[in-house]
């Protein structure tokens, strides 16, 4: 596998997204050169990279990692741009400052250095022309997600100009960042934000049409959507209504759109982004936090209000059903409005997904991973309709379509009847091509082969051993895979007494031994206190120390064991589940896991 060798990086603009891609770099042990102007003797970058320390989420990994950042001016230090192996501009999302920032430095960059543009949704090709043609081949669009430490997503647009072999850049983004690369097309917002930006655009169309409150609107389309906390109105908030309304715009440049209309700012946005007294302006959005609570919104008064409203329980039992199918016809036959919100919601972004995916000549595991990758989603579109059945499902939305229900009632593409699937194995659905493609071998390898989603191989799994609290399997033979079912992954007596059969049963095989849990985002939270506090009361302090006797030879087994042994690290490694991770042989951790005691947290 080649990787771009990346030692000196440089960033254009220390906005917001500039200064973290400029920490994301220094995460991953690599120089970056932060450029801004200057405001009289003051350097800009100078202010951003001090205000590094002060954003939350952190972005940098600690507060020495700022040292790889040096803060530098455009007026004194283009020079130093012919040392970077690496130059992405950042600037504002206007097409003429950006070509501006690309004459002002194109004589200073050498040969051989990576050129990007971190446009959220701006023609990269037209970017291009800024640039001589001797820099166009190695110039092309690197849209990171922000904020850049914790989203993985980066969106690499390929221009008509760009002739360099760009598996190196993408393995660098991939080994190195550690990020996760979605090839898109130079299409206006590409796919991520044109996915999103619609979603959240019909969910607000409906929303006001049903007249759901907006507490109730992101308690919907959130965790029992398999989608973020944040949901729909907490998104905009967080991104910014501003920032929102420049990429509406941006979508509603593509004017052969058929959901055209739909790719408009909504009134209330409008009114919150222009009001002094609302809005970013005055540090409020859709949301405002306050002493006694937080508030939200109330279309009919302009004002804000409690935010208390809820949906009915019903709905998120139904929700919460494991066939996806039952869900969505339930919700298309009901006549309450809660139900008929959600449907046409879901049911129309499928509707638009289809069409976009043959649009875009893009392959179905493009968009579910854009979407997933950059929004949080833990279901793209595709995924949920295949788990539905997409024959049954695409009967459902052709009876809306025909019923005028949908804001537009073209048909479905002709793909959707033709197949069955979207997803084959280890390949998805080119609607354009009228075949099933396997991932590029950067798409592969970028995946950690443990994550059990549609888009990638399905597991063979052999079980060895399973109980209510754990099991032991095997892909392949490679290794055995030991997995805690628990919530959590906490640990108790039973998990132990599991954990030391696991040892036993690697060691007999010969077989390494992995710890990482299958339906589980944390490695662990450490011993079950409620477990543990029913022991003690039925058998005082002399049960507890049997239960820490039992944990001790547990991870002495573990650490003295004859075979290799690996934590597969993500999310919390607090109390005994990091003990566990300390006595392994290896370990394998994702970069913001949180790791260590819950006392010093």
């Amino acid at each position: 596998m080649k990787i771009a060798n990346i030692k000196v990086a440089a960033v254009l603009g220390s906005g917001t997204m500039g200064a973290q891609l400029a920490a994301c770099l220094a995460n991953s042990g690599i120089k970056a050169y932060l450029y801004d102007l200057k405001d009289g003797d003051k350097l800009i970058a100078a202010t951003a990279k001090t205000n590094l320390r002060k954003i939350n989420p952190q972005p940098l990994q600690t507060a020495a990692t700022s040292e790889l950042v040096k803060a530098c001016s455009y007026d004194e230090d283009l020079n130093l741009l012919q040392e970077c192996d690496l130059i992405i501009e950042a600037v504002a999302e206007n097409i003429d400052i950006k070509k501006s920032i690309f004459t002002k430095i194109s004589p200073f960059i050498k040969s051989g250095t990576w050129i990007g543009t971190n446009t959220s949704g701006l023609s990269v090709n037209k970017i291009s022309l800024s640039l001589p043609e001797e820099l166009r081949s190695r110039f092309l669009g690197t849209h990171f997600f922000n904020p850049p430490r914790y989203l993985p997503l980066v969106e690499i647009i390929r221009t008509i100009h760009t002739q360099a072999d760009i598996e190196p850049l993408i393995n660098f983004i991939i080994s190195i960042l550690g990020k996760e690369v979605v090839l898109a097309p130079d299409s206006p917002n590409f796919i991520a934000n044109r996915v999103g930006l619609f979603s959240l655009l019909l969910t607000t169309r409906n929303a006001i049409k049903f007249q759901i409150p907006f507490e109730v609107v992101d308690t919907l389309t959130g965790i029992p959507l398999a989608r973020p906390k944040s949901a729909t109105f907490r998104t905009a908030d967080v991104v910014g209504l501003d920032i929102l309304a420049n990429a509406i715009k941006t979508s509603a440049s593509v004017s052969h759109d058929p959901w055209h209309d739909i790719n408009s700012i909504p009134s209330f946005m409008q009114k919150l982004i222009d009001n002094s007294s609302l809005g970013q302006k005055s540090g409020k959005g859709i949301y405002e936090k306050r002493k006694d609570g937080i508030y939200v919104l109330d279309l009919d008064t302009m004002a804000y209000r409690i935010a208390t409203k809820k949906p009915p329980s019903s709905l998120l039992k139904l929700l919460a059903r494991e066939d996806k199918y039952e869900v969505l016809n339930t919700l298309c036959k009901s006549k309450e409005k809660h139900h008929q919100f959600l449907w046409l919601t879901i049911a129309e972004l499928l509707h638009y997904c289809s069409w976009l995916c043959e649009d875009l000549a893009i392959t179905t595991a493009d968009l579910d991973n854009a979407i997933k990758l950059g929004f949080g989603w833990e279901l793209g579109p595709f995924e949920l309709w295949q788990q539905a059945d997409v024959r049954k499902t695409a009967m459902l939305l052709e009876s809306n379509i025909n019923s005028g229900k949908h804001n537009v009632n073209i048909p479905l593409p002709n793909f959707v009847n033709l197949y069955n699937l979207f997803y084959k194995g280890n390949t998805s659905l080119a609607p354009r091509q009228g075949k099933f493609v396997a991932p590029t071998e950067f798409a592969a390898s970028s995946r950690s082969s443990l994550r059990k989603i549609l888009t990638t191989r399905s597991f063979e799994q052999k079980i060895i051993f399973e109980t209510n609290e754990t099991k032991l399997w095997t892909d392949k033979d490679e290794v055995f895979i030991f997995s805690i079912k628990t919530k959590l992954a906490t640990i108790n007596s039973k998990v132990l007494n599991d954990f030391m059969k696991a040892i036993e049963t690697a060691e007999a095989n010969n077989i390494p031994l992995v710890i990482w849990h299958e339906h589980e985002k944390n490695f662990g939270a450490g011993a079950n206190l409620k477990d543990i506090g029913k022991q003690y009361m039925l058998g005082g302090g002399k049960a507890i120390g049997k239960v820490i006797a039992q944990f001790q030879n547990t991870v002495m087994r573990l650490k003295y064991a004859n075979i290799p042994t690996i934590a597969a690290v993500q999310g919390l490694c607090l109390g005994g589940s990091c003990e566990i991770m300390l006595h392994c042989k290896h370990r394998v951790v994702t970069f913001n896991s949180y790791i260590g005691l819950v006392e010093a947290g």
